[in-house]
């Protein structure tokens, strides 16, 4: 169901969790450390010095922010506050929203995405919502696991619709900051936000900052009523005072660690994509950090990456999605190398490009 299960096989590479390939910022680490000294005291359950930040940061009140262990625990608490009737989600998608859904007893309409459109929702997405009138949509931007990016203007759009049966949209923005598109954003004009009562942006620190093992994640609301709302389905102290300094180390970070990040993926992630290519491999455009690309051949890739200690994520559990469908994060040179030389050798090729 995901990626970065390191715990029953021995790993060398994990290309199955698709997190910042520069590592954990300096600031951070030292927050982190420095935090222990204070394990002896509880958390702020408000989260105040965090929530004050990320309000400053985007420009909106702390009543329309909150912060969770993780995006992973905002997500159903999302879904509680909102208690929808329906939903509607694009397949293929991040599973965590239909898990959340089914817990709160919904079955929600799947929208396929088109292969051939490079798994971006369109106008007929659009079509869709009007037909089911959905009481709460996910969309991940960029996608998980295809790494499409969609127009703020069209997630603008959807969220108009919605607004007509009082609708909510959560754009999931979690890898926006890698993809270096923050106009994308549905927070890019707050202004334009806040003028709907019906959108939610949901993020982390998780993959920007590299520090999955710290569960950081935060939601904008355009509503304080729905973020009250929200608020009430989370458990007391549910962030750490290890995770909220970091958080709060986070939001610290020179903005040259981030340019330098986007540099470094976009760089690579195109010789992934070039390689995998020249392999016989069919790479899907991306804006993420990760690449999804289809195997053209009957082997069973994971498994052969599993035996030389590489862990890949598989994508036939995804809906819309089925045997042959994988994705690998974008890490550094060296280690992105390996990954083709051994790629090339169950291809039977030689390394592209060498």
């Amino acid at each position: 169901m995901h990626g970065g299960n390191i715990y029953d096989n021995r790993i060398r590479l994990d290309f199955s969790v698709s997190i910042n390939p520069l590592g954990i910022p300096e600031e951070v680490e030292r927050a982190l450390s420095a935090s222990l000294c204070h394990a002896d005291c509880y958390p702020d359950p408000e989260n105040r010095a965090l929530r004050d930040a990320l309000a400053e940061r985007f420009h909106l009140t702390p009543g329309k922010i909150l912060v969770g262990n993780g995006a992973s625990e905002l997500i159903p608490a999302i879904v509680r506050a909102v208690q929808p009737k329906s939903a509607l989600l694009v397949s293929p998608s991040f599973s965590g929203y239909e898990r959340a859904l089914a817990a709160a007893g919904i079955t929600p309409c799947l929208f396929p995405l088109k292969e051939e459109q490079g798994f971006v929702p369109g106008e007929d997405f659009l079509v869709a919502l009007e037909r089911e009138k959905p009481g709460i949509v996910f969309l991940a931007n960029p996608a998980n696991p295809s790494g499409a990016l969609t127009k703020r203007r069209f997630l603008l759009a959807a969220a108009d619709l919605l607004a007509a049966w009082d609708g909510v949209l959560v754009c999931d923005e979690c890898f926006l900051a890698l993809s270096g598109r923050k106009e994308e954003s549905v927070l890019a004009k707050p202004e334009e936000f806040l003028k709907r009562a019906n959108l939610v942006m949901l993020n982390a620190f998780t993959k920007t900052f590299a520090i999955p093992g710290i569960r950081i994640g935060f939601a904008a609301f355009s509503s304080e009523e729905l973020a009250e709302k929200t608020a009430l389905q989370l458990p007391e102290w549910n962030l750490s005072v290890p995770a909220e300094e970091a958080g709060l180390a986070c939001l610290s970070v020179p903005d040259s660690y981030l340019k330098d990040s986007v540099t470094l993926i976009r760089r690579e992630r195109a010789a992934l994509a070039k390689a995998l290519t020249d392999l016989g491999a069919s790479a899907y455009p991306s804006e993420g950090n990760f690449l999804l690309f289809r195997w053209n051949r009957d082997q069973d890739l994971y498994q052969i990456l599993l035996d030389q200690g590489i862990l890949i994520r598989d994508c036939r559990d995804y809906r819309g999605l089925s045997k042959g469908y994988y994705r690998i994060a974008v890490r550094r040179k060296e280690e992105n190398a390996e990954l083709i030389r051994c790629l090339a050798g169950i291809a039977g090729k030689g390394i592209p490009g060498a």
